[in-house]
């Protein structure tokens, strides 16, 4: 049997875990409601638990963990919007199971993407997620690009300076996230309806279905959405950009709206046309990422 690595994709919601081979298809995967851990240290106690089942079966040469944080050079955790942990804490509670890599979870997906799903192939491959939040990773010659302290990845989470056209005074804009991500678009329709709806899911159903608040909500928030995503070409000038996520693989309406408003907003002509295609892997991206990522590490040990 050949080897296989544990990827864990920790996310808001939810983490995911699956025993991972170097062509990134997935022996057997297994998922915890992070709600149902408790805490910060019950969910770290969970995937230790869990982990250890998965290698129990396959002996894995390496654990991989994709955080939805942000990560510097060293692989410290520079943020704790979703978990509390410490690298130090992940690679003591994995590591006598198998050598530990830790990688921000969009890089992670970024790299599964551009190695065997929408962008294989590719020597350069833009990634956009777009779900609980709106990261963005290049991938060059295989590579996630990380930056020179780690953030190339905050393309939702800027918020940048406009003036006034009335007054001329300068102030902040929202960001990205604030204005566009699943749980942004869900409040701006509950706000507007009167609903209690929790999910982007539910919103383009009701989108779907001919509901005209989701449809003008669904569809600002794809306009700004594309908007960004020519903001990330005119910068990085991607051979292909792949956009993943929950709310980022939707269809209806969401989809064609931003990527009409990406090519709007492309402002090289000869630019315009470059492919962007919804993410191949279906939503497991960043569980195969992870696992791709520690395989690499135990070829390089």
């Amino acid at each position: 049997m050949t080897a296989a690595a544990i990827g864990i994709d920790v996310g808001g919601t939810k983490t995911a875990l699956a025993l991972v081979e170097a062509d990134g298809s997935i022996r057997r995967s297994d998922r915890i409601e992070n709600r149902d851990a408790g805490d910060s240290d019950g969910l770290l106690a969970s995937i230790e638990q869990r982990c250890r089942e998965l290698a129990a079966e396959a002996a894995p040469v390496a654990i991989g963990v994709a955080l939805p944080e942000v990560l510097d050079r060293d692989l410290e955790l520079r943020s704790h919007v979703s978990v509390a942990w410490t690298r130090r804490q992940i690679v003591d509670a994995l590591g006598p199971i198998a050598p530990v890599s830790i990688e921000a979870d969009v890089r992670a997906a970024a790299l599964a993407e551009a190695r065997v799903g929408a962008g294989r192939g590719r020597s350069s491959v833009g990634y956009v997620s777009v779900g609980t939040g709106i990261s963005a990773c290049l991938v060059l010659g295989g590579t996630p690009y990380a930056g020179a302290h780690g953030a190339a990845q905050l393309l939702g989470s800027a918020e940048l300076p406009v003036d006034c056209p009335h007054c001329g005074r300068s102030f902040r804009s929202a960001s990205l996230e604030r204005v566009a991500s699943g749980p942004a678009l869900v409040a701006k329709y509950n706000e507007a309806s009167g609903s209690e709806i929790t999910s982007g899911e539910e919103l383009l159903a009701l989108e779907e279905s001919g509901d005209a608040t989701a449809a003008s909500i669904v569809r600002r928030g794809a306009e700004m959405l594309g908007g960004y995503v020519a903001l990330f070409v005119n910068l990085v000038d991607p051979e292909i950009v792949v956009i993943g996520g929950g709310l980022g693989s939707a269809g209806g309406a969401y989809w064609p709206t931003a990527i009409a408003s990406a090519r709007d907003h492309v402002w090289a002509e000869h630019v315009v046309q470059v492919p962007i295609v919804p993410a191949e892997l279906g939503g497991r991206e960043g569980v195969v990422g992870a696992g791709l990522l520690a395989l690499d590490a135990a070829d390089r040990a």
